[in-house]
């Protein structure tokens, strides 16, 4: 925990920062990464003086089991860490029992319910939540140096990461280049059985994201999005299993611009002037990231101020 400190100190006064837990905090996270945001929801709030009430996606339980036996073995205070499973209704059901803190990670639909219980409550709510992350490639940028960083920003995970890469922009000048060699890049990825050694990309976690992502990409076919490559279920293979797909032509109107994409798929579009490709990252309602890509430091500065990204490379 954070010891107090001294603000202000004289003969008559003393002005003294106090650092106090909130108490019991409610932590929630997904399945996408299940280690890493078990770490981001427990450890901070258990050092912060918090006790926790974990739970994670129904689809890992198996991952949740082993965080609860490695939590058992760290012999905590009887209930200073328990952990709950099961779906959406068992997270209801614990945010509105009398806990004193909301941290959770997932969906902004999801998210924006929990906010509005931890303001009825008036408690306080951490809200990590999904992404549409834009990436802008100015005419200046070495398209051979930052292909591969394009392809693990939007292709690793099998795409299923808040903060990935899913919208990019490309000055006119390079267009053709970046989809070319993102193109041959891409169908390099060995979509298979992930026990394989072989395999670089399994499949989706289950076949509601699947069939989201299916509609989403039909979406953006039928009002004029072209597929580079992918766009489809790879054949002889049992599963969510779905090939990284590149979408060009697209536009404002298609649910792949707008919704935030949780699978192998990559919009890409032109611009021809620095003030369009701000205005085009811009439009969505997400802003959890974004990537800029240029040699001139000056521009990247200026444009990270105008980008309404959370965090901006």
């Amino acid at each position: 925990m954070l010891k107090d400190e001294i603000i202000f100190e004289d003969k008559t006064t003393i002005h003294r920062q106090v650092y106090e837990p909130f108490g019991v905090a409610a932590a929630i996270s997904p399945w996408n990464l299940p280690f890493d945001l078990f770490l981001w929801a427990v450890v901070p709030n258990l050092l912060a003086g918090n006790t926790v009430i974990f739970k994670t996606s129904e689809e890992c339980p198996l991952s949740g089991q082993l965080f609860e036996t490695i939590m058992n073995q760290a012999n905590l205070p009887k209930g200073v860490f328990s952990e709950v499973y099961g779906n959406g209704q068992v997270g209801e059901q614990l945010v509105n029992q009398e806990i004193d803190l909301i941290w959770f990670t997932g969906s902004s639909l999801v998210g924006r319910k929990l906010f509005g219980i931890a303001g009825r409550k008036f408690i306080k709510a951490v809200l990590e939540l999904g992404g549409s992350n834009p990436g802008i490639i100015f005419e200046d940028a070495n398209i051979d140096q930052i292909i591969p960083k394009l392809y693990s920003k939007r292709f690793g995970f099998c795409g299923q990461t808040c903060d990935a890469l899913k919208r990019l922009l490309v000055h006119e000048s390079k267009f053709e280049e970046v989809v070319a060699k993102l193109k041959t890049k891409v169908e390099q990825t060995v979509v298979d059985d992930p026990e394989k050694a072989t395999t670089t990309m399994g499949p989706l976690v289950a076949k509601r994201q699947l069939d989201l992502l299916k509609a989403q990409v039909a979406d953006a076919v039928a009002k004029g999005a072209k597929i580079i490559t992918g766009g489809k279920q790879p054949t002889g293979l049992k599963g969510a299993f779905y090939l990284p797909t590149i979408l060009t032509n697209v536009k404002d109107n298609m649910r792949a611009w707008q919704e935030e994409v949780f699978g192998p798929v990559l919009s890409i579009r032109k611009f021809t002037s620095e003030a369009e490709a701000v205005k085009l990252a811009n439009d969505s309602p997400y802003g959890l990231g974004s990537l800029i890509f240029t040699k001139d430091k000056t521009r990247a500065n200026r444009v990270a101020g105008e980008l309404k990204a959370g965090t901006v490379e």
